[in-house]
């Protein structure tokens, strides 16, 4: 039997690759977010990039406040480099030193998870 928090202990972090099948959910932590988050002022939060780019929260991407990503039915176009940082309420990010590790997340459209 599985439990949430079984399934929790279970889920990719910034610091490794990530394999999922298309219509998985992805879920990565921010631990940048997580080491400020006592000393975070108003507006501040996480900020995700893919490949560079800002990932924008839509139907099927969430920013949670504790600056977790979570991706739900992931898609081939997912697939990427995925960091986190913390942006201020000035809209700027920490320096690099503040930046997660990539993770990187592969797509795989077969069920079996081969291809």
């Amino acid at each position: 039997m599985h439990t949430s928090s079984d399934d929790e202990a279970s889920l990719p972090t910034p610091l490794g690759p990530s394999e999922l099948r298309r219509g998985d959910r992805a879920l990565w932590t921010c631990p940048a977010a997580a080491a400020v988050a006592g000393r975070r002022r108003a507006g501040a939060g996480a900020r995700w990039t893919r490949d560079g780019e800002d990932v924008v929260a839509d139907v099927r991407a969430t920013v949670h406040e504790d600056g977790a990503l979570e991706i739900d039915d992931v898609h081939s176009s997912d697939a990427g480099q995925y960091r986190c940082g913390v942006q201020t309420n000035e809209g700027d990010s920490d320096n690099e030193a503040g930046w997660s590790e990539a993770v990187t997340l592969t797509v795989f459209d077969d069920p079996q998870g081969k291809n």
